[in-house]
């Protein structure tokens, strides 16, 4: 069985959320919290995507390969 990614339990919980199951077990058993599971809620009954939004910043300074010094 492979790792589930969070746009997949993202889309887990709105199942369950369709299925009537309450907004404070959905936090509770999925382990974010009652602010995180109502606004995924309204970003699906806007139609928006569940997947990460893009995040701010710039490109990284560092080359790819020297990832993983910083990481030791």
């Amino acid at each position: 069985m492979g790792t589930r990614t969070p746009a997949d339990l993202r889309e887990r919980a709105v199942a369950d959320a369709d299925a009537g199951l309450a907004r404070s077990e959905l936090a509770r058993a999925y382990g974010v919290s009652l602010r995180c599971v109502e606004c995924r809620l309204a970003r699906e009954r806007h139609g928006e995507p569940l997947a990460d939004r893009p995040r701010s910043g710039g490109p990284p300074n560092i080359a790819p390969g020297q990832r993983p010094a910083l990481a030791a």
